[in-house]
């Protein structure tokens, strides 16, 4: 059950005219597990190199005005700090992000193909692209694209049963078993299982995870920005139309921007890769216990002030009689400050109240929440207003 992938690789590495390899596939079907993790680590060991463009700045740039394969493993090789010899396997991820090292990969099959190359990408991305952008500064001409010229193939979904025998083929053979016999797995085995379950989801399985989201009614969801047919920041506005879920967003993307735009849509957290599963264990626990404790507060009577209703059991706000859209987190802030009208609270201590006490993020998505509060309660009455206390934080300051 190896997939048919790495047999075409291993084909593709012992043959002796061998070209520059692209592997194309849509986005989260296992591309850069399957290459990086499995591929290179088995037939190369630590003698390969790994380029994410999406996160390598320097040398993204370097390869978009570039197309000397002589050059750009030069620089390569000075910013890695490593030699690159005929011995070396050279990856090239996200390749959709740095249109120029497709031109560059003909010149490596015509100049240095002693040096194994495999990159990967978004055909489609890429032939867009190829109509669209310019190579190289003031150049004036679409960048190359070398059909004919390298070596490529196209994969698919990864299945959990592929993720799994590559991954742990012990545990794959004690479920295989365990299946047979008809017997249950052991409580241990179980929680191995569901750990590789989780981590297949991240690494290749997003849309079938999406799927399973629509078809069942899960406590949490792990959202991962990065999806093939839409990306998350759209899936999140979606399942925060009509669910309530707890959302922790996973990316890449470390950038503070991501983390404010994924807490505007309604996540509950927001968790960078790579990350260790411990980590990611603790912040799904932190937000289970958010939520448990969100649905036991006791909401008898709605918070009403001029204008406005705040119903938490409902999940509900009014402006001037007339429901409006607003985010879990958003509704739960409002409604405590209210609750506590012209009590001042620290950004800490907003973040025990509505996110928890071992909430893992910082005190900056308290001043996101507020803002996007105040835009939408701005000029719905005279009376009250979310007010900043300067050097202190925010109350909900009402004038009688």
């Amino acid at each position: 059950m190896y997939r048919n992938a790495i047999e075409t690789l291993k084909q593709w590495n012992d043959s002796p005219r061998r070209k520059p390899m692209i592997v194309w596939g849509a986005r989260q079907v296992g591309k850069s597990y399957l290459i990086k993790d499995i591929f290179a680590e088995t037939y190369y060991k630590d003698r390969y190199i790994y380029i994410d463009f999406r996160i390598e700045d320097d040398i993204r740039d370097y390869c978009d005005a570039h197309t000397s394969a002589k050059e750009i493993t030069e620089f390569i090789a000075a910013v890695k700090n490593r030699r690159i010899g005929g011995d070396t396997l050279l990856i090239f991820d996200e390749i959709q992000e740095c249109p120029g090292i497709v031109t560059a990969l003909k010149y490596f099959c015509q100049d240095m193909r002693e040096i194994p190359v495999i990159a990967t990408g978004s055909m489609v991305r890429i032939k867009l692209q190829r109509l669209s952008r310019k190579r190289g500064p003031g150049s004036g001409k679409p960048f190359l694209f070398p059909v004919g010229k390298i070596n490529q193939t196209t994969i698919y979904p990864m299945t959990f049963g592929e993720y799994l025998i590559n991954s742990n083929k012990t545990l794959y053979e004690a479920i295989c078993a365990a299946y047979a016999e008809k017997r249950p797995l052991s409580d241990a085995l179980h929680k191995l299982a569901m750990e590789s379950v989780y981590k297949y989801l991240l690494i290749g399985g997003m849309p079938e995870a999406v799927q399973t989201f629509k078809l069942h009614d899960p406590d949490i969801v792990l959202l991962d920005i990065m999806l093939p047919k839409k990306d998350g920041w759209q899936v999140c506005r979606e399942i925060r139309e009509g669910s309530s879920k707890p959302i922790i967003m996973v990316s890449a993307k470390g950038e503070v921007f991501d983390k404010v735009l994924g807490l505007e849509l309604g996540a509950d957290d927001f968790v960078s890769k790579p990350f260790d599963m411990k980590e990611l264990s603790a912040r799904v626990k932190a937000v289970l216990r958010r939520v448990a404790a969100r649905d036991t507060q006791s909401d008898d009577e709605a918070v009403k002030f001029e204008n406005i209703e705040i119903s938490l059991q409902k999940y509900e706000l009014k402006i001037k009689g007339k429901a409006v859209d607003i985010p879990p987190k958003e509704l739960e802030l409002l409604y405590f400050l209210a609750s506590n009208f012209n009590r001042v609270f620290t950004r800490d201590q907003l973040l025990d109240k509505v996110w928890g006490f071992d909430y893992l993020g910082d005190s900056r998505t308290v001043d996101v929440h507020v803002k996007r509060l105040r835009e939408k309660l701005e000029g719905v009455s005279d009376k009250w207003r979310l007010k900043t206390v300067w050097g202190v934080g925010y109350k909900f300051e009402y004038n009688n």
